[in-house]
């Protein structure tokens, strides 16, 4: 349930609960005994003077089976802390064209993604755009892609079809300015990309709090259950209280609440209401309704009916005085 990659400005990223496996972790009771708990050890003494300017961790909460970008959707946790996550869902719907006020998606096209992740995203497509543009100008990226998704690599540049894509070296300034420049273009907007809204976002309401971690009494505790960890997994623990403190992160994340907040676009004009004003406005200029017309078809087959009952009366009343004619005719013969 855990998936662990590099990631070229955080070092390692772990997913807990990525889905990949069609298997996902469910909870049933909110709060933060129900959660999930993790202690980090940073390893901070590895941190490259140039790139290690922070010590920490980068916790981003996203859907399952989609892309992390902690760059943006993340939160920092510091070490020597216990940092409380709690998180509420929230669920936008939109419409799409000519309904909504822009056109949306609902699927991840495997010719456009460049990573991994089956939910569709807007920042998704504008990442994978932004990381195609570098592929063809630069030759290389700034984010570790999906190499699986030969399609849509080969559009970005026929050069790495079937090859592994190379990380950009950003210590050598060619490389530098190369990228520097496809960032400019893509912040200013210049690059097009043309990506829509997701017709349905799946997001999270976090709440953060923090408090001192370890505590003094609890440190010995934490150093003697580092320390009974096999030999060959004891490299680079802490072994002092201070060391405890710069590179231990206590992360917590929980439901705050079993439920989810909602907030959906509908029509505003349906094709019922459509056919509802063009019959009352119908009504209203001509005069004719189905009631109406029911009423003159009605009194059509009323006039029919009283015709046709006339025409038999006189019918009936021809036929007497033919009768009446016939008979004084024999009396004046006899």
């Amino acid at each position: 349930m855990t998936l662990s990659q590099p990631f070229n400005r955080y070092g390692n990223c772990f997913t807990f609960n990525s889905g990949r496996d069609d298997k996902e972790w469910v909870t049933t009771r909110s709060g933060s005994s129900y959660g999930l708990k993790v202690t980090l050890n940073l390893e901070t003494a590895e941190y490259l003077g140039l790139f290690g300017n922070k010590a920490g961790a980068r916790v981003s909460i996203h859907p399952v089976n989609s892309t992390p970008f902690p760059e943006t959707d993340g939160v920092d946790v510091p070490p020597g802390m216990a940092t409380s996550i709690s998180v509420r869902s929230l669920v936008i719907t939109r419409t799409p064209i000519p309904y909504g006020g822009g056109d949306c998606t609902a699927n991840v096209d495997d010719t456009v993604s460049l990573f991994e992740g089956n939910k569709y995203s807007f920042r998704l497509c504008e990442n994978s755009c932004f990381q195609c543009q570098i592929m063809q100008n630069c030759s290389c990226t700034t984010h570790m892609i999906d190499l699986s998704k030969v399609e849509a690599i080969r559009k970005c540049n026929d050069r790495f079809q079937g090859t592994p894509v190379p990380i950009c070296d950003l210590a050598n300034p060619r490389v530098q300015a190369c990228v520097r420049s496809q960032w400019k273009q893509f912040e200013s907007g210049e690059l097009n990309c043309s990506c829509s809204q997701a017709c349905r976002d799946e997001a999270y309401e976090l709440s953060i709090s923090s408090a001192l971690w370890p505590s003094r009494p609890f440190e010995p505790y934490i150093l003697r259950n580092l320390h009974m960890i096999q030999p060959l997994k004891r490299r680079n623990l802490p072994r002092t209280s201070e060391e405890v403190r710069d590179n231990l992160v206590r992360v917590e994340v929980y439901y705050e609440e079993l439920n989810y907040q909602s907030i959906s676009e509908e029509w505003n004009y349906k094709e019922e209401d459509f056919l509802s004003d063009l019959g009352g406005l119908l009504g209203l200029y001509i005069g004719i309704s189905f009631i109406t017309l029911c009423e003159i078809i009605d009194f059509i087959l009323d006039m029919i009916k009283l015709l046709m009952k006339k025409c038999f009366v006189l019918r009936m009343k021809l036929n007497s005085r033919k009768f009446k004619q016939v008979v004084e005719e024999s009396k004046a013969t006899e």
